[in-house]
């Protein structure tokens, strides 16, 4: 569900934007761009089964937004990185992003590598098949529920994360300061930007 967004892409900024990547968007994408053109999700916890972990979804970025909040502008960063057929759909508060693939399958690509079992090489792990089922996920892959990171079990989920992700004692007090950040005042960098929006 979306809690938040930045309105609705124009027919025209859509089809600039596959132009761009050069390819049509999967249906269920594009639809989500038409209606919503990015936002926040609630809730904004994904279980990713390879990785055994939760992961959080920020922001989904949108059309003719922000520049740390454009599709086409996260797309220019990243094209040489990432391959052909994949669009970096949103971020995670640790720097991480969400991809979607042309044959509609969405990815977390853990780029700052915070997972152990990540490598230069080996580091994106597919959270679902379907856009539309990335948006309304409230099941993990173990059938537990996944979580709301801004409801009352998210200051603990983070603080797994970042334990799970290698944080250890020389970062204890970013880990405290970023767990009050999150508790009282949403959380990361794309959120800021997009409560600003």
């Amino acid at each position: 569900m979306i809690a938040s967004s930045f309105g609705s892409a124009a027919p025209n900024s859509l089809s600039a934007f596959e132009k761009l990547i050069g390819w049509g968007l999967p249906k269920e994408y594009r639809e989500f761009l038409g209606k919503w053109n990015g936002g926040r999700v609630v809730p904004n916890g994904r279980y990713v089964t390879d990785l055994k972990h939760e992961v959080i979804i920020d922001v989904l970025f949108g059309l003719e937004t922000k520049p740390e909040l454009n599709l086409e502008e996260w797309h220019r960063m990243y094209r040489d990185e990432v391959p052909k057929d994949v669009v970096i759909v949103g971020g995670d508060p640790f720097g991480n992003l969400f991809l979607l693939s042309l044959l509609d399958k969405v990815y977390f690509w853990d780029q700052m590598r915070k997972f152990r079992s990540s490598s230069e090489n080996a580091n994106a792990y597919l959270v679902c098949e379907g856009f539309e089922r990335f948006l309304k996920n409230t099941l993990t892959g173990e059938g537990r529920h996944s979580p709301d990171i801004m409801g009352p079990r998210g200051p603990k989920l983070i603080e797994n994360i970042w334990h799970d992700a290698g944080g250890g004692k020389l970062q204890e007090i970013s880990r405290k300061t970023y767990i009050e950040f999150s508790r009282h005042e949403g959380f990361g960098f794309f959120q800021k930007a997009a409560t600003n929006h």
